[in-house]
Parts: C-alpha cells; sequence; structure tokens
C-alpha cells in the first residue's frame, strides 16, 4: 500500500485536525480540569482506606487558584504519578511485605 492509494475519506479521518476526530484522554482530562461546572465525587470504598469512609465532593474552587491545564500536563502528571506508584509497589514487593501480607489472611 502507498500513501497516494489510500483513499481520500481515510486521509481525512486519519488528518490529526478533522472534524470528526475524537478527543484523546488528555485533552477530555484538561477540558474537565478547566471547566467550573465539572464537580468530581469519588466513591465510598470504607474497606480500602478511613479516608473514603463517605463520598467527597471536590468543588472547582479548591483548584481554581492553580494554572490552567493542557494536555500535555495532563499527560505528564499521569505518567509520573503511574511511575512513582509503579516504583512503590515493586520496593513494596521486594521488602516482602506482599508475602506477609498473603500469608496472614489479609
Amino acid at each position: 500500500m502507498r500513501r497516494n492509494g489510500i483513499s481520500q475519506g481515510r486521509l481525512v479521518l486519519e488528518n490529526k485536525n478533522s472534524e470528526g476526530k475524537l478527543p484523546i484522554v488528555w485533552e477530555l482530562l484538561a477540558t474537565y480540569w478547566n471547566d467550573e461546572k465539572f464537580v468530581p465525587t469519588y466513591e465510598v470504598l470504607s474497606d480500602l482506606h478511613s479516608d473514603f469512609e463517605k463520598e467527597q465532593v471536590l468543588p472547582h474552587n479548591l483548584i481554581s487558584n492553580l494554572s490552567p491545564a493542557t494536555p500535555g500536563k495532563c499527560k505528564g502528571k499521569i505518567n509520573s504519578i503511574i511511575s512513582k506508584s509503579n516504583c512503590i509497589f515493586t520496593n513494596w514487593e521486594r521488602n516482602g511485605q506482599v508475602d506477609d501480607r498473603m500469608s496472614s489472611g489479609e
């Protein structure tokens, strides 16, 4: 297949700025972060941690003084969180705490 052999319809769909393009996850996160009407909550997970015993509402005014989100900032922050979490979990596994918790029935 050659580039000139692709139908015109497909070229339009592959165009980064086409009207039919769906937003990527980083664009969605930035849009929600910057939207004053978006009020996220997190679900009750009392067996996970005491901080999650009741539903919390996170109003926009808690983050309104922070810089506006961009897709690039969202991607960087989420990737940083994932990377740090992986390091913490790897260290936790190396510590042997996984085996201790598993054998004690926790």
